[in-house]
């Protein structure tokens, strides 16, 4: 941005043009321009620096509640990273257990504050929409539920056996409400082992969860430990 603004400046001081001819008015005003266009730049930032750490605190947050059920003999995954022959992407977090196997997406939404300093933290979820005081929100759902089959494809063919995965909307901090019969479950992570220890048992053998958990880890535990074999200088 700088650099065209520049030759413009140079290109109006050498040229005749009336209007831009004079040196200060063409520089005062390439300097408003640039400033409202860093100015704009900021706020973009600043914004998508919010929206980055509000998903940031949700996923440690829901994360930090999910490893409790480790207590209870569930295996608990976080940031597992599928590959497929196009791209690559992340499910925030994968339970896998008695009841079967899960994948979660956390979702970070900022609670909206109103003139008497009260907060309204109650969702409504009708099975595709999230209906949030003041907006409502389709693509978590799509997401989810996404995410799940994708990875119910990709464990069904690491194992070689028919896998089923459950879709699971995490939304920490809200109070939610179903309206409606859902495949997808939505939570707000508080005392998770409530909602898992509450579905029906899957008729799957301890052995088969082993074997869905050790795939899991293969793709979950990939970093050396290079401090270890790290020569000394």
């Amino acid at each position: 941005m700088l650099p065209p603004m520049i030759s413009l400046f140079i290109y109006a001081y050498y040229s005749n043009l009336p209007s831009v001819k004079h040196p200060l008015i063409l520089g005062i005003i390439t300097g408003v321009i640039f400033f409202g266009y860093i100015l704009f730049k900021l706020i973009k930032l600043i914004k998508l620096r919010e929206k980055l750490r509000l998903g940031y605190d949700a996923e440690l947050a829901v994360g930090q509640e999910l490893n409790t059920l480790m207590r209870h003999g569930y295996h608990v995954f976080h940031d597992v990273t599928l590959k497929n022959t196009i791209s690559s992407f992340n499910i925030d977090h994968v339970v896998v257990g008695k009841t079967g196997v899960y994948a979660i997406e956390t979702k970070g939404r900022s609670k909206p504050l109103f003139k008497n300093g009260g907060h309204q933290h109650r969702v409504n979820f009708d099975g595709k929409r999230l209906r949030f005081p003041g907006w409502s929100e389709e693509k978590p759902a799509e997401q989810a539920t996404r995410q799940a089959q994708s990875l119910q494809q990709w464990l069904s063919h690491a194992v070689g056996e028919a896998v089923t995965v459950k879709a699971v909307i995490a939304l920490p901090g809200w109070y939610v409400t179903h309206t409606q019969r859902s495949e997808i479950a939505v939570i707000n992570g508080k005392n998770p082992e409530r909602y898992f220890n509450a579905q029906r048992p899957e008729n799957t053998s301890e052995k088969f969860i082993h074997q869905i958990a050790h795939q899991l880890e293969n793709i979950c535990r990939d970093i050396e430990p290079i401090a270890l074999t790290k020569p000394k200088s």
